[in-house]
């Protein structure tokens, strides 16, 4: 049995990655022998980055930016390995996982 796994990530839960290896162990509990394949995908948003680097050879690199509230957090960008591709994930930077419930408001808030 050959079972492929292609999920996306849960919001605010968990990455496309994550999800993949938690199946892949539900799995195996029950079929012992089922060969698996992961494939985690993106849409664009959340984990997309990830994603991409994992598939292309890349490489993540961390800096300081703005957050949505204007404070400083560290976000993530990568680069493919063509070392001339830049991915960037706004979420990383201006994602709802910055931003308290009781605060998002676009009014106050930027990207």
């Amino acid at each position: 049995m050959h079972i492929l796994i292609i999920p996306d990530s849960f919001k605010e839960s968990i990455s496309s990655q994550e999800f993949c290896n938690i199946a892949e162990r539900a799995i195996l509990k029950v079929f012992e022998k089922a060969k698996i394949t992961k494939i985690p995908m993106a849409d664009g948003g959340e984990g997309t980055v990830d994603v991409l680097i994992k598939n292309k050879s890349g490489k993540i690199i961390e800096k300081e930016v703005t957050a949505p509230l204007g404070n400083r957090v560290k976000a993530h960008f990568g680069i493919l390995e063509d070392g001339k591709t830049a991915v960037i994930e706004m979420a990383a930077a201006s994602g709802l996982h910055l931003v308290p419930e009781d605060k998002r408001n676009p009014m106050l808030t930027t990207s």
